[in-house]
């Protein structure tokens, strides 16, 4: 998972240039950026908390802590953050506890934030911690197609193709997957990050 800012709002947080000269202090000097983040965090900063978490998550000048990177990522959603959310969803998928990883993706899903919208979908076409059911897997992954993630497009497209849901689908489902491709494409050449990539 990524440490995500395309969508922050920045003008909710409390010290924007001393986040960014902490963000330039993380590859130097760690110890003092995660304690400046910590200060940042505690003054409401969710860019910081997902920073923090990120960290956390995979060992960026930090011993890994899944569970100090999840506390960071439920702060963030706490305080409103969909990446939070995904955050917290995550850290529970690499539990297994898909319970509590179904319940923060729904959050996200709530307010259509796509990774977690394809994450439903998965958890429901899998049947990961809920009774698999397709229709509904379906359902979460035409409406984050709809909105870009291409990860949802081309398991949209696959599930279409199959004939699951009738022969007639098979067509469109083929020519999803192409739109797929054109829009993994065109990210990937313009911003590798974006969410609409995430899975």
């Amino acid at each position: 998972m990524l440490a995500p800012h395309s969508r922050m709002n920045w003008q909710l947080e409390p010290d924007v240039e001393e986040l960014r000269r902490l963000q330039s202090l993380r590859s130097t000097n760690p110890e003092k950026a995660y304690n400046g983040m910590e200060q940042l965090a505690g003054q409401g900063s969710i860019a910081s908390m997902l920073d923090l978490a990120y960290a956390y998550a995979n060992g960026l000048g930090v011993q890994v802590d899944l569970y100090i990177a999840e506390a960071w990522y439920r702060r963030a959603m706490e305080a409103g953050s969909p990446y939070g959310s995904y955050g917290v969803g995550a850290m529970n998928s690499r539990k297994k506890d898909f319970g509590k990883a179904l319940q923060a993706f729904r959050a996200g899903a709530a307010s259509d934030f796509v990774p977690s919208l394809y994450r439903m979908g998965r958890i429901y076409k899998r049947g990961l911690g809920v009774e698999a059911n397709p229709a509904q897997a379906r359902e979460f992954w035409q409406r984050a197609s709809d909105l870009g993630h291409v990860r949802a497009k081309r398991d949209l497209a696959f599930m279409l193709m199959s004939g699951k849901f009738g022969i007639a689908r098979i067509p469109s489902g083929a020519a999803l997957l192409w739109s797929a491709i054109g829009t993994a494409r065109q990210l990937s050449l313009r911003n590798v990050k974006s969410d609409l990539l995430w899975g």
